[in-house]
C-alpha cells in the first residue's frame, strides 16, 4: 500500500521500443471485454487534476491503482497489465486509450530486480505488487514482486519515429522527416536531404548552389535592364541633338537696362572696367524658340515698406524699418556682412521667417496687400541656401518630378519633357541628366552642379518669382559665374529674381541689375542698379582703390570698415567710423531712395514697358489634384527605393535573423515554440521599425521645401506609405519561406506569412512615428528601444496577468504592443497542429499565457488596427511638428 501510494509517473523522451511478437494480448484487451474498465468523464476528469479515484482511496487500496496497471475491484479481483495503445494513470483503477500521435507499448522489461530498477520506455519506478493477482502478457511468479506495467501516462511518439497506431512505432524513412507525436512522416522539402529517422530537414548543398544561382541570375538582369536603358537614352538623345541642329539660329537678345554716366573723377579706371562689352546673353525669350519655356506674359513686381523682423522670444530686431521694391525682369542681389539681416530679409517677405520671427510691415503684389507669398507658392520659386534634394534620384528625374507637380495639369508629357530638357541646357546640366545627384556617402555630382540643380528645380515650375539663398556660397570663383549667368537668363525672361549673395567676385557683382546693401543693424544702406551703386557712395565720400573689387569695398564700407584712406568727409556727411554704419542708413533714408530714383527713372522706364505692373486679378495655377500627385509621389518613392544598397541590406537582415532562428529552434519542442514565437516577433518587428526609418525623417527638410511649394501634404504622406508596401509583402514572405525550409515549423505557411505581414504593418507604422519623433542619428537607436518595450509587455517575459498584479496601467500598455497580439496569432498557428497525445501541454500553454484559441481573428484585426493608428499618428506629427517650417 506504500508503494501504491508513493507510485507516480515520470514522463521523458522515449527512445525506440516496439511490442515483442512474443507478447501474448491479454483477453481482456479485446474491445468488448475492455469497454467496462475505461475511465468515465469523472475520472478522466480527476486523472487531470491528479485526484484519487473511489478504488484508490487511502481506507482501501486496489492494486489497479498503480501506474501503468489497471483493474477494478467491483468486477474482478484481477489486476491487469496496462493494454498496448492505451494507458493506465496512477490513483485510478481505469484505463485510457492513448491519443494520436502517442506511443503506449508494454514496458519491455515486466519484472524488474529491484525498487532501484527502471521501467523501459517509460524511465519510471516499478511498483511492488502481489503477483498472484496480476495477469499479464508474459509470466508473472506468486508472491510479492517488482513489476513493470503498461504505460502511465500518454507518451508522444518519439522524433525520428512516426506511430500510426498508438502501439506501433516504425522508423522515419529516407527522403521524410519524423516529428515527436508524428502519425504519419512529413515529406522532405525541396533543396534539404533527409536520411532515415530524420528528426528535421536539413539544408544541402543543392540549396546554397541554387541561393548564390538566383542572387547571381538577379545580378545579371539588372546588368542587361541597365544596358538596355542606356541604349534606350543614347537613342532618344541622339535624336534630341539632330532636332536640335536642324532648327535656324536664334538671334541672341541683349537688353540694355542703363548705365552710370554720373561717376566720380575718381572712380575712372574702374568705370572703363565696368563698361566694359558684356558676354552677350541668350535670354529665355530666344530659348523659348527651342523649348517650352516661354517669356511670362503675368509678371510680379513685389513693393514692401517699413518691414522689420524681431526673433521670437527674444527682444532682438534683425530687421528695421527695411523698404524697397523688386521688379520682374531685372536681377537683383541682397548683400550685406555677416549678421546684416540678408536672408532674414529674404525669408520675411516670402513668409518663411514666421517659423522663429515675428515680422511687421507691408508687402505689395502688384498693389495688393499680402501677408506673405503663401497665395503665389504655385508660382513662386524659392532656393534655399543647402542643396535640398533626393540624393538618389538623377538630375533628370528630379526635374521631371518637379514638373509634373508644380506645371499647370494642361502641361502634356511631351510639353513637361521639353521644359526638364529646356532647364537642363540652360543650367549646362545636360551631360549630367542621368546621373544620380549623390551625397557624401556615394559621390555624385559636384558642389557647381548640384547648386545648378537646386536652381533648376524651381526653374522647372516656370516661376513668376525666384528667391534664392546664397546660390554661389561654398562655389568657386568659375562656378559662382555660371551661376549667375544662368540667373542672368530666367530674369531676362520676366522672372522676378531676387538671391542673397555673400562676398561676390567682380565678374558675378556686375552680371546683377540690381543690389539691395545692408548694413548693421538690418538697415537699407542703398538699394538700387548696381551699376549706381558706387557713384551714391562716392558722392558721401568714399572712393573705392584701384584694382578693388567694388563688391568688397562697399561691404567694408557698410560694416563700418572702410580701407583707409578711401573716405573723405564731406560737409553733409562726416560721422565717426564708430557710428558709420548707422549714418549710412540714416543718410538713405534722408535722400539715397530720391536719388536712386532721379538717376535710375530711365533705366526702370524699360522694364515698366517690357512688363507694366498688372492690373488683373492674379489666378492660382491649376496643378495636379492630391490624387494625381499622390500616384507621382509613389512613383518617386519607389524609384528611391530601388538606389543605393538599402533594400539589399534589408534582405540581408531579414536573412540572417531568419537563419540564425531557423538553425536555433529547427527542432522545436512544444516548449520551446513560445520562445521561437517571441524571437521571430522581436526580430520582425525590429526589421519593420528600422526600415521605415528612412521614409519620412530622413528627408524632412524635403518634405518642408515640397509643403512651402504648395504640394499637397497628405498626397506625399499616402505616396511614401503606397510605394513602402512591396517591401511591407516582401519582407516576411523571404522571411516565412527561408524559415520554412530551415525549420519546417508545424504551423501551415500561409497562416505564418499573415501574422508576419500583420506585424511588419504595424511595425512599420510605429517606424513612421519614430522618423518624426527623433532625428535620424537618434531615430536608429529609439526604433530598438520601442521594439524592445513592446516586446517586454508582450505576456512572455511576464504574463498579462502578473503585469495587471503590478498596475492597471500596465494593461494599456500591451494591449497597444503588437507583440502581445502577434505572439498569441503564432501560438494558436502552432497550438493547432500539434497531435491530440500534447493536447494536456497544450492546454497549460494556453491557461499560464492567457491566450484564447478562438482569438486569432481578433489579432490579426488589433494588428491592423494598430498599423492604421501609428499611421494616423504619423500624419499628425508630420502636419504639427515644425509645422511653421511648412
Amino acid at each position: 500500500a506504500a508503494s501504491l501510494a508513493l507510485a507516480g509517473a515520470a514522463s521523458a523522451q522515449v527512445p525506440l521500443a516496439s511490442t515483442s511478437s512474443a507478447d501474448a494480448p491479454l483477453p481482456v484487451c479485446e474491445p468488448t471485454a475492455l469497454a467496462p474498465y475505461l475511465c468515465s468523464p469523472a475520472e478522466i476528469a480527476l486523472v487531470e487534476e491528479k485526484k484519487r479515484g473511489s478504488d484508490c482511496n487511502f481506507a482501501s487500496v486496489s492494486q489497479g491503482c498503480a501506474p501503468g496497471f489497471f483493474g477494478r475491484p467491483a468486477l474482478s479481483s484481477t489486476t491487469y497489465e496496462c493494454c498496448a495503445g492505451y494507458y493506465c494513470p496512477a490513483l485510478v483503477s481505469c484505463t485510457i486509450p492513448c491519443s494520436p500521435g502517442g506511443f503506449c507499448p508494454h514496458a519491455t522489461t515486466l519484472i524488474a530486480s529491484g525498487e532501484n530498477d527502471t521501467c523501459m520506455p517509460y524511465t519510471v519506478d516499478p511498483v511492488f505488487m502481489d503477483g498472484a493477482r496480476v495477469q499479464a502478457s508474459r509470466a508473472v511468479p506468486a508472491g510479492d514482486v517488482w513489476l513493470c506495467g503498461g504505460a502511465a501516462t500518454d507518451f508522444p511518439c518519439a522524433s525520428g519515429s512516426y506511430c500510426p497506431a498508438a502501439d506501433t512505432e516504425i522508423p522515419c524513412p529516407a527522403g521524410h522527416f519524423c516529428r515527436a507525436g508524428t502519425t504519419a512522416p512529413h515529406k522532405c522539402p525541396i533543396l534539404c536531404f533527409c536520411p532515415a529517422r530524420t528528426k528535421r530537414p536539413r539544408l544541402g548543398f543543392l540549396f546554397v548552389i541554387v541561393g548564390l544561382g538566383s542572387i547571381a541570375i538577379g545580378i545579371a538582369l539588372l546588368r542587361v535592364y541597365y544596358r538596355i536603358r542606356d541604349w534606350r537614352r543614347e537613342i532618344r538623345d541622339r535624336a534630341h541633338k539632330l532636332a536640335a541642329e536642324q532648327l535656324p539660329a536664334i538671334p541672341s537678345i541683349n537688353p540694355d537696362f542703363g548705365t552710370s554716366s554720373s561717376v566720380s573723377d575718381a572712380n575712372s579706371d574702374f568705370d572703363g572696367y565696368w563698361r566694359e562689352s558684356d558676354t552677350p546673353r541668350e535670354s529665355l525669350l530666344g530659348l523659348s524658340q527651342r523649348s517650352a519655356l516661354e517669356t511670362r506674359q503675368y509678371t510680379l513686381h513685389l513693393c514692401y515698406t517699413d518691414v522689420s523682423v524681431q526673433l521670437e522670444g527674444s527682444e532682438k530686431v534683425v530687421l528695421r524699418g527695411v523698404s524697397g521694391r523688386f521688379f520682374p525682369g531685372r536681377l537683383t542681389a541682397i548683400m550685406g556682412g555677416s549678421g546684416a539681416g540678408k536672408t532674414t530679409l529674404l525669408n520675411a517677405l516670402t513668409g518663411r521667417s514666421k517659423a522663429y520671427a515675428k515680422r511687421s510691415g507691408a508687402v505689395t503684389i502688384n498693389g495688393v496687400p499680402v501677408s506673405d507669398l503663401h497665395l503665389y507658392s504655385g508660382d513662386v520659386g524659392f532656393v534655399p541656401q543647402d542643396d535640398v534634394m533626393l540624393t538618389e534620384l538623377t538630375v533628370m528625374e528630379l526635374f521631371r518630378f518637379n514638373a509634373h507637380m508644380r506645371l499647370p495639369k494642361t502641361y502634356g508629357p511631351q510639353k513637361i519633357r521639353n521644359t526638364s530638357r529646356a532647364v537642363l541646357d540652360l543650367m549646362g546640366l545636360m551631360p549630367h541628366r542621368h546621373q544620380v545627384v549623390g551625397d557624401v556617402e556615394k559621390r555624385g555630382l559636384s558642389g557647381g552642379q548640384r547648386k545648378r540643380v537646386n536652381i533648376g528645380m524651381e526653374l522647372v515650375s516656370d516661376p513668376l518669382a525666384l528667391f534664392l539663398d546664397e546660390p554661389t556660397s561654398g562655389l568657386d570663383s568659375s562656378s559662382s559665374q555660371d551661376i549667375g549667368r544662368c540667373l542672368q537668363e530666367i530674369a531676362a525672361a520676366g522672372v522676378l529674381v531676387v538671391a542673397v549673395i555673400h562676398q561676390p567676385r567682380y565678374e558675378v557683382f556686375k552680371l546683377f541689375d540690381d543690389v539691395v546693401i545692408l548694413a548693421q543693424g538690418g538697415r537699407v544702406a542703398y538699394h538700387g542698379p548696381t551699376a549706381f551703386a558706387l557713384d551714391y557712395f562716392s558722392r558721401l565720400g568714399f572712393t573705392c582703390p584701384n584694382r578693388t573689387n567694388p563688391a568688397d569695398f562697399i561691404l567694408d564700407v557698410v560694416s563700418g570698415s572702410p580701407p583707409e584712406g578711401s573716405f573723405s568727409p564731406t560737409e553733409d556727411f562726416n560721422p565717426p567710423l564708430s557710428a558709420l554704419t548707422e549714418a549710412l542708413a540714416d543718410r538713405w533714408d534722408e535722400f539715397g531712395r530720391d536719388f536712386v530714383t532721379e538717376a535710375t527713372k530711365d533705366a526702370y522706364a524699360d522694364v515698366a514697358e517690357r512688363f507694366p505692373e498688372e492690373t488683373a486679378p492674379y489666378q492660382p495655377r491649376d496643378q495636379l489634384g492630391a490624387l494625381k500627385q499622390c500616384i507621382v509621389f509613389t512613383y518617386r518613392a519607389l524609384v528611391q527605393q530601388t538606389r543605393g544598397t538599402a533594400v539589399l541590406l534589408d534582405c540581408a537582415l531579414v536573412l540572417v535573423a531568419c537563419v540564425t532562428l531557423g538553425i536555433l529552434y529547427s527542432n522545436n519542442t512544444l516548449i520551446q515554440v513560445p520562445q521561437s514565437n517571441y524571437i521571430m516577433s522581436l526580430c520582425m518587428g525590429l526589421i519593420g521599425i528600422q526600415s521605415s526609418l528612412r521614409h519620412f525623417g530622413g528627408e524632412r527638410i524635403v518634405y518642408f521645401r515640397e509643403a512651402n511649394a504648395g504640394l499637397s501634404k497628405l498626397s506625399y504622406f499616402m505616396g511614401k506609405n503606397i510605394a513602402h508596401i512591396p517591401w511591407i509583402l516582401f519582407a516576411p514572405f523571404l522571411f516565412t519561406a527561408l524559415f520554412y525550409f530551415i525549420a519546417a515549423p508545424r504551423a501551415p505557411f500561409e497562416k505564418t506569412y499573415v501574422v508576419l505581414l500583420t506585424i511588419q504593418w504595424s511595425c512599420s507604422g510605429l517606424g513612421y512615428i519614430t522618423s518624426l519623433l527623433f532625428r535620424p542619428h537618434v531615430a536608429q537607436l529609439a526604433g530598438v528601444v520601442f521594439g524592445l518595450l513592446a516586446n517586454m509587455f508582450a505576456g512572455f517575459v511576464m504574463t498579462m496577468q502578473q503585469m495587471d498584479n503590478i498596475s492597471k496601467l500596465c494593461r494599456v500598455f500591451y494591449q497597444i504592443s503588437y507583440a502581445r497580439w502577434a505572439l498569441e496569432s503564432l501560438w494558436i498557428n502552432e497550438a493547432k497542429e500539434f497531435s491530440p497525445v500534447f493536447d494536456d501541454q497544450v492546454e497549460q500553454k494556453y491557461e499560464f499565457f492567457q491566450y484564447k484559441e478562438d482569438n486569432f481573428m481578433l489579432d490579426q484585426l488589433a494588428l491592423l488596427a494598430l498599423g492604421f493608428a501609428f499611421r494616423a499618428v504619423a500624419l499628425f506629427l508630420m502636419l504639427v511638428k515644425e509645422r511653421k517650417k511648412q
